[in-house]
């Protein structure tokens, strides 16, 4: 992986791998992240912008619609899948999209990035079911796909996900939301799932080669206005996502004990 968002590099003497505090306020040196896509624009705010980006040296990289290669993807750890749809280029929130299809050869340099270390995140649930064509290709070589059968809630408060699985991602997380999003099919570990009103999976998780892929089914953890409620964890499970994420040689993400 590459050194961008300072210092994202393996340490040099076989010493240990600078820490990245999101939770504990001691701020983030080591983590390169990029967001390809858009964020969505049915609640407000934006986690990745308003509380993640600022403890990042360096920030989050936006990729908005840009075009996925090698060289591109050399620069980060982590990359976080939005809104991709085709739609309208170069915007954000509804109604937009990048504005044209993934083609193979992006397909084939993010499955090689990933393959190398990388470490890729995907959400859904932005627009109908023609959004997933897109991220669909991008998952396509992890044996991962989002279904077309849209989780229905909409009543701002979303639909409790109360069923986990142990894994890095959902230690000390009991409950968080889901609102309009799509389901999760495919291989690897099935990470949370609820079985009323029907059995919808909502998030699965991959290793493949030295990297690992999380798909995540909506795409209402990243509106930042849900960050301080009560009766979920969404600050710890982006830094439980973010830490099984990173590359432990390069950057360790704090998990509060």
């Amino acid at each position: 992986m590459g050194g961008g968002g300072g210092g994202g590099g393996p340490t040099g003497g076989g010493g240990a791998a600078p820490t990245c505090d999101l939770l504990g306020g001691g701020g983030c040196s080591c983590l390169s992240l990029a967001t390809l896509g858009y964020p969505g624009g049915w609640r407000p705010g934006d986690t990745l912008s308003d509380w993640i980006g600022p403890a990042v040296q360096g920030g989050i990289t936006n990729l908005g619609g840009s075009t996925l290669t090698d060289e591109l993807l050399a620069r980060f750890q982590v990359v976080v899948v939005e809104d991709v749809r085709e739609g309208t280029p170069g915007g954000s929130g509804v109604g937009a999209g990048i504005g044209r299809s993934i083609s193979s050869a992006e397909v084939d340099a993010l499955r090689k990035w990933v393959e190398n270390g990388g470490g890729l995140m995907t959400l859904s649930g932005y627009s109908d079911p023609s959004e997933v064509i897109n991220v669909n290709r991008l998952l396509a070589p992890f044996d991962l796909t989002y279904g077309t059968r849209s989780i229905l809630v909409s009543d701002g408060t979303g639909l409790p996900i109360t069923h986990w699985a142990a894994h890095p991602i959902s230690a000390g997380v009991s409950q968080m939301r889901f609102d309009t999003g799509y389901e999760v099919y495919g291989g690897g570990t099935l990470i949370a799932w609820e079985p009323n009103p029907g059995q919808y999976d909502v998030a699965r998780a991959v290793e493949v080669g030295r990297g690992r892929v999380f798909a995540w089914g909506d795409e209402w953890i990243g509106y930042s206005a849900f960050l301080d409620r009560t009766d979920i964890q969404p600050r710890r499970f982006w830094v439980n996502v973010l830490a099984w994420l990173t590359p432990p040689a390069e950057c360790q993400v704090t998990i509060p004990r």
